[in-house]
């Protein structure tokens, strides 16, 4: 499986929409085409545990 790169933005983007109630993992993943709803989650831990800076690209 291919591995994609996404922007910090996007990955900000998406987690703000989580934390509003715009929609849940599988939702998000469709409207901002992203393959799984497994990595919108996989954002979430990141963001839970380390705040934004957990989504920036070479975190960690």
């Amino acid at each position: 499986m291919p591995k994609f790169k996404y922007s910090f933005e996007l990955k900000k983007k998406v987690i703000q929409d989580y934390l509003k109630g715009k929609g849940g993992y599988g939702l998000l993943a469709k409207k901002y085409d992203i393959p799984t709803k497994d990595l919108v989650a996989q954002w979430y831990q990141q963001y839970k545990q380390f705040g934004y800076e957990g989504l920036k690209p070479n975190f960690g």
